[in-house]
This record gives C-alpha cells, structure tokens and sequence, in this order.
C-alpha cells in the first residue's frame, strides 16, 4: 500500500516525466556552448575540446552522438552522448564483436535527480542504441554509489577498476561496466 508521501512523489515523477523530450545536439556553435554549459554543471570534469569537436562532426551520426533533454520543450536538465567503438581488451565475448557502444556521458541536474528523468533518459537511449553493437561500455567514479546502482539496475556488471583513470578528480579511479544485449 503506498503512503501519501510516496503517491506524491510518484505523482510528481509522472508530471515531470510528460514533460520531458529530446533534441539531438546539432553541430552548431550555440549547441556546443550549450552542451559545454550543461556538462561544466552536471559532472564533475570539464571536457576536452576535441570531445565537443568530434560531437560537432558527427552530430547527424548515430556513432557519435549527443542527446539534450529538455523539460518543457524550453530548459535543459540532462543530456547523454554515446560514441561507437572497439571494446575494451578486458572483455570477453562470445561472439568476437568489432565494435560496442561506450556511453559517453549520461546526466541530469541536481534538483531534477530521483525524479525519474534518469530512467526516461535510459530509455531514449536504449531506443536510440536497440540492437546496435551487442554490448554496451562506460565508466564510473569509484565512490559514486548512486550512479553504481542506477546501472547495475539496468544489466551492467563491474569488470575491473581503471586506476587513475580521472586525472583532476579526486578519487581518480574508475569502475569500468559493461552490459550485454542491447
């Protein structure tokens, strides 16, 4: 039986959910200012140039893409950017894939958080990557318990810790995951 308190918040979910689209970040200027301003408040790491110029090049291609979600067809909450490409050496696979599908970024606003936009972001992405590669790659700060979770709910298993992966973070770790059967 759910309490009042849980009603509200699921009721809360769904209106924000309804809310919610996606636009494909185009190669423009203002898209990419935009993308940078997102990420920069999102993660904890500032991106590369090249990471933003290699979007911009192949923003129409479904191998590397980044994706805004928009709240209210007006205001950007999250965004998530995937790329095709070799798998890691440490994974073994039955099949002898040439390519997986590395999650790039996935991220919501703080104050949007448990809400549900990370679960209908997950969504669009798998739509987008159904049936794509076979397996799916990314990694994840060692301590980041929360974003652990939301993908172990989703099929990822932790494969090895990278060491020193994060250059400026603090702790530099990261947990590399993979999922198979997108």
């Amino acid at each position: 039986m759910l309490r009042s308190h849980d009603t509200c918040i699921t009721s809360q979910k769904q209106s924000i959910q309804e809310r919610l689209s996606c636009r494909i970040v185009t190669g423009s200027d203002q898209d990419i200012r935009t993308l940078r301003q997102v990420n920069a408040t999102i993660f904890p790491i500032s991106y590369h140039d090249k990471f933003y110029k290699d979007l911009g090049a192949a923003c129409g291609d479904l191998a590397c893409r980044a994706v805004f979600i928009l709240l209210d067809d007006r205001d950007i909450i999250g965004t998530f950017s995937c790329r095709f490409e070799s798998p890691p050496p440490i994974v073994d696979t039955a099949e002898s894939l040439t390519t997986c599908t590395y999650v790039m970024t996935f991220g919501v606003l703080a104050k949007y958080r448990l809400l549900g936009v990370g679960e209908w972001m997950w969504e669009r992405l798998m739509g987008m990557y159904e049936g794509g590669t076979g397996l799916m790659v990314l990694h994840v700060q060692v301590g980041n318990s929360s974003a652990l979770r939301f993908y172990k709910r989703r099929g990822f298993v932790e494969r090895i810790v990278v060491k020193d992966y994060y250059r400026r973070l603090t702790p530099p770790d990261a947990v590399l995951l993979t999922r198979n059967s997108i």
